[in-house]
């Protein structure tokens, strides 16, 4: 059997204005966002691999030999969510790839994932002795795209007005970030005359092994208190007040998938060990004992790890 991952997570797990309200920074503190960045990235690695789950929903193409074709395969990877559209393709001994009529097999998704033939289903004769069986599995909790909107004040001694909120439902395909900041105040334009203030955004994307892609920022427009699109991307965001903001003010509108809370608190919890121990992977506790992971973290991923096949 190999593995072979297809399509890589859209979205991330948590975001890290989320991870700065977890470390309970002040508002408006972004020195260690390339740090806190970093670290989720690699508390997520960390975790799947702990977990033996995948987390994001991301696909995967599974390869089975000839000896491996049974009546009922079990599958390593959970959650299963499904099988993709394109099917199950089998390879013949000539080398001829056919698609495997569904109703040969049933898929069984979720925590204990395979895919069993039908009462009259069969799998394709004379197939080749190696990665005759091709699966394209669609793995992860699945959960839905959704917006966090974080507020980063021109001034950290200053509360700002912090009243844009995103709306719409996320149709892009890589993860991204959208960063919204005030270019200029009381603006006045058009007749009648209105005053309102203006800003700009750009959009940042971020490939599966971590680079990120800086987009142009866009020409400044006026804030018109309706939403207003960022691009193409289904993302809206809304001022409440068109006037009263301060330049520098700026949001960061990120896009994360929903995931089951308790996976979501041991994603926070592992971040807040990790970036208390400065990398070192141990806590110096009061009395001078040095301990690993948090006893109530191990507690949880030993609670959702899944035993290999």
């Amino acid at each position: 059997m190999r593995l072979a991952l297809s399509t890589a997570p859209a979205a991330d797990a948590i975001t890290i204005a989320e991870a700065r309200e977890w470390l309970n920074f002040v508002p408006g503190t972004v020195e260690d966002d390339t740090v806190l960045e970093l670290l989720i990235d690699e508390v997520y690695d960390y975790l799947e691999h702990r977990l033996n789950r995948k987390i994001c929903t991301q696909t995967w193409k599974i390869y089975l030999d000839e000896c491996e074709v049974l009546s009922d395969i079990r599958l390593p990877l959970v959650p299963l969510v499904s099988v993709s559209s394109t099917g199950i393709k089998a390879t013949d001994s000539d080398g001829v790839q056919t698609t495997v009529t569904s109703t040969n097999y049933q898929v069984i998704a979720g925590e204990n994932p395979r895919i069993v033939l039908t009462e009259d289903g069969e799998w394709p004769t004379d197939l080749r002795d190696y990665e005759c069986l091709e699966i394209t599995a669609i793995v992860g909790y699945n959960g839905a795209k959704a917006l966090y909107t974080g507020f980063q004040p021109f001034d950290v001694t200053m509360s700002g007005l912090n009243d844009m909120r995103a709306s719409g439902t996320f149709t892009g395909t890589t993860k991204s970030t959208f960063e919204i900041v005030v270019t200029s105040t009381f603006y006045t334009s058009g007749s009648p005359s209105t005053t309102a203030d203006v800003f700009k955004w750009r959009k940042i994307t971020r490939s599966a092994d971590g680079v990120k892609t800086y987009g142009a920022w866009t020409t400044s427009v006026k804030m018109t208190g309706s939403a207003q699109a960022l691009g193409s991307d289904g993302v809206s965001v809304t001022f409440d007040a068109i006037v009263g903001h301060s330049e520098g003010d700026k949001w960061t509108v990120q896009v994360y998938e929903v995931l089951p809370r308790r996976v979501k608190m041991l994603l926070k919890g592992l971040v807040l060990h990790f970036y208390a121990t400065k990398g070192r992977g141990v806590m110096e506790t009061v009395s001078g004992q040095l301990i690993g992971t948090p006893r109530i973290l191990d507690y949880m991923i030993e609670s959702m790890r899944v035993v290999p096949l």
